[in-house]
């Protein structure tokens, strides 16, 4: 597998940093919930969770268990429910996983962004010392030796 060093050049490591001023609300984390029609229907959610005895439901989601009966016999449930099953199943599993993979990522590419950054700036720092080193009166190399 390639280093991360390897996939971000320093140019992508520049982007990202710039990239740091993105719209708050563009990656807001309720942005990443699925929409209705990427959560699949309730009948699969619970065959994906090996099919929980409604009085299971019940308990874990504090209703009653009238209520998970009518939302089997509907196929349908309130959609925090729906999120909340869903981030249960493999498919909201893979999900998370694939967030946090690609949070890794991007945070990984700014850590190299600002080494690189870093190296840049001691760079110019030193050239910029070296080019004014001039022995002046309050230059703490002269107080040492004073």
């Amino acid at each position: 597998m390639e280093s991360l060093k390897e996939i971000l050049s320093p140019h992508s490591c520049h982007l990202i940093l710039k990239r740091s001023a993105w719209p708050d609300d563009q990656f807001s984390m309720l942005n990443r919930l699925p929409t209705p029609t990427e959560c699949p229907d309730l009948r699969y959610i619970l065959a994906d969770l090996g099919n929980p005895a409604p009085a299971a439901l019940a308990s874990a989601l504090g209703v009653s268990l009238a209520t998970v009966r009518r939302w089997l016999r509907e196929d349908r449930a309130p959609r925090p429910v729906m999120l909340t099953l869903f981030r249960l199943t493999r498919w909201g599993m893979s999900r998370v996983d694939a967030e946090a993979v690609n949070a890794a990522r991007l945070h990984a590419g700014r850590v190299l962004a600002l080494e690189h950054e870093n190296r840049r700036l001691r760079r110019e720092l030193a050239r910029v010392v070296s080019i004014g080193d001039f022995g002046s009166a309050n230059d703490p190399a002269v107080e040492r030796f004073a």
